[in-house]
């Protein structure tokens, strides 16, 4: 969640020391005002302005409420002046006090509020452009401050309109020193700690990186005062008289050094030391007509600190960054030479137990390494090209660890020349990835392996199921189902093809007799046998002899003639009495059966229903004409 802007505000606790930071400040305000006037290199305003910085950072870090606490300590400054001797009269403070106020208010508005929604405070100086707002900002937030000053002072009489241009001048580069002076690490270094404050009420624990904090600070402040003294003292020593403010530029490589070395805090704390040093100096050397150009090296010093501390810090956050992924990742960066010699590797499988640094990829590739993999990253290596996501095996030192698989990619390294110096590039290992895609794959073969045979087991157990729901479950020929089925088929055939269909029905003759007299077991099993006789007569493809029902039966025959179909009407009736079955009921003494036939080519419009229709009149006169015979429908 983002921390509200007012977050000082938030509760009363946090209003109490709110109000004690306000104190501190409007004390540590107007000290640095004396302080400024102590050090005065002119008639008007000192060589750096600290009270423009205070006043800047207040604004930045509080906004609106920082407004009000600069007036507050603005008055408190004028109440001060009424309990001087040479004090201003009341009319005069209120004057001052209403002017200052709305310039600063307008200066707020024009200056602040932009900054301070463009670059939202904790600032990163890290970032060139937070930089070049901040000095950017507070130069224009100098200039107009500077011609808000100089213009009471032309107005009220104090300097006449000759003196104006080096009053703004003067005033303006005072309050800019100041504050890109003061400004970098109030922020950098005090607002952190005013902040945890404000919202805790304690102050920092010390630790290791506290420590060695004060250590880079302590070491930066010595060499800081040394350089000074160097720089300012070897030419006293020889009886030098002339100074010259280009030779405080070598202030800048002691600078440079503990900015390298200890990074943005240390390159701060240098420039205010330095930037310091040289206002007491030159108060103490007298070296008021050099005041514009120290100012200038003082400016230089501030944006040195701030831009090289900037730059140090984000290459520092850049290669922590890199040092901890390195340390928790499970991977490998790695770099290697022109030949391809590892001589760098870190990451989790630099630990593995792979022997890496002064030796090259290709040496120690393993041997289930797939040949194209192998060729690609040989020849990127020869040819200095970049490669990606090769996958290569590693040969391990402990093969009882199992196999090491990594994915590799590589870019080549060239120096200014474009000369390639070597590879640089990144390992994942892809060992469990590569397990499981073994795994998958048998498991698969496994699976298609076990899917084809259960397919199979399905095919045939359908097969069977289609069987018995096309079979008759007593007499084993076809059903009612499988007779529609292969009557509908060979009719559509025989309609168009233009040929001969027929259909013979058959009934057991005074079949309920015979139930009746011998049981049904007996009845069940000569219905078993004119099944059988039907089936040993109906042989061909064109033919199906299906039980139509009770003790009916049905024969289609396709593609013959109205005589072969009498024939095999014929030839099964003389079957069923062939089989000597005993039917005492009857007046024949045997089984028998009786026939219907009927034949035709379908014709467009005609149903197929109409030839069982003929069939079974056929049937019924060859019952009234005797039984056990067989009769064809004359239509």
């Amino acid at each position: 969640m983002m921390k509200s802007a007012y977050f000082f505000l938030a509760t009363p606790a946090a209003r109490r020391r709110f109000s004690f930071v306000v104190g501190v400040y409007i004390v540590t305000w107007l000290s640095t005002w004396y302080l400024a006037g102590l050090l005065n290199q002119s008639d008007s305003v000192s060589l750096w302005f600290l009270p423009m910085g205070l006043r800047y950072f207040c604004l930045l870090v509080f906004g609106l409420p920082g407004m009000i606490v600069e007036l507050i300590t603005f008055g408190c400054f004028w109440l001060i002046q009424l309990l001087m001797p040479s004090h201003p009269t009341v009319g005069e403070m209120l004057f001052e006090l209403a002017y200052h106020g709305a310039a600063s208010f307008l200066v707020f508005l024009m200056v602040i509020v932009p900054v301070r929604r463009w670059k939202p405070v904790p600032w990163d100086f890290t970032q060139a452009s937070a930089t070049a707002l901040l000095i950017g900002s507070a130069f224009v937030m100098c200039a107009l401050e500077a011609l808000a000053g100089s213009y009471r002072l032309l107005y009220t009489g104090i300097i006449a309109r000759s003196e104006w241009p080096d009053a703004y001048l003067n005033w303006m580069l005072g309050n800019f020193v100041g504050v890109i002076t003061l400004v970098p690490i109030l922020l950098v270094r005090a607002w952190p700690r005013i902040q945890h404050y404000i919202e805790h009420g304690d102050g920092f624990h010390l630790t290791s990186s506290h420590l060695s904090i004060r250590a880079a600070d302590r070491n930066t402040a010595l060499a800081m005062v040394a350089s000074l003294v160097l720089v300012f003292g070897i030419p006293w020593y020889l009886g030098l008289k002339a100074h010259f403010p280009l030779m405080a530029l070598f202030l800048l490589l002691p600078l440079v050094t503990v900015t390298m070395l200890y990074g943005m805090r240390s390159a701060l704390l240098g420039a205010l030391i330095l930037d310091s040093g040289l206002v007491i100096l030159m108060a103490l050397n007298g070296l008021a007509e050099q005041a514009f150009q120290y100012q200038f090296v003082m400016i230089a010093i501030a944006a040195v600190g701030m831009w090289l501390g900037g730059a140090v810090d984000a290459r520092e956050r850049l290669l922590l960054r890199y040092r901890d992924f390195a340390s928790i990742s499970n991977d490998l960066l790695w770099e290697s030479d022109v030949q391809g010699i590892l001589v760098n590797a870190s990451g989790g499988l630099a630990d593995h137990d792979v022997p890496m640094l002064g030796y090259s990829w290709l040496s120690i590739l393993g041997e289930r390494t797939e040949p194209d993999q192998r060729m690609a990253l040989q020849q990127a290596l020869a040819n200095h090209e970049a490669f990606q996501n090769v996958e290569v095996e590693l040969t391990l030192v402990d093969e009882a660890s199992g196999p090491c698989w990594i994915r590799l990619s590589g870019l080549p390294l060239r120096d200014e020349t474009g000369r390639v110096r070597g590879f640089r590039g990144t390992a994942i290992d892809v060992s469990q990835e590569m397990l499981a895609d073994a795994l998958i794959r048998d498991y698969n073969e496994t699976l298609i392996l076990e899917v084809a045979e259960r397919t199979a087991q399905l095919e045939q157990a359908n097969g069977v199921l289609s069987e018995l729901s096309n079979t008759d479950g007593l007499t084993g020929l076809a059903n009612r189902r499988r007779f529609d089925v292969f009557f509908a088929h060979e009719w559509a055939r025989a309609l168009r093809n233009r040929e001969y269909i027929a259909v013979l029905l058959f009934d057991i003759d005074h079949f309920k007799k015979y139930n009746d007299h011998y049981g049904h077991q007996a009845g069940d099993a000569c219905l078993q046998a004119v099944a059988n006789a039907l089936r040993a007569c109906s042989r061909r493809p064109s033919e199906l002899a299906a039980r139509y029902g009770g003790e009916e039966f049905v024969i289609v025959a396709a593609d013959v003639d109205a005589e072969g179909v009498h024939r095999l009407a014929e030839v099964v009736r003389q079957s069923v009495e062939a089989l000597g079955i005993v039917h005492a009921p009857s007046s024949y003494g045997l089984v028998t059966i009786s026939g219907g036939v009927a034949i035709g080519v379908p014709e467009e419009g005609m149903h197929k229903e109409a030839l069982l229709h003929h069939a079974d009149e056929a049937l019924y006169l060859a019952k009234t004409q005797g039984r056990n015979a067989t009769r064809i429908f004359a239509g």
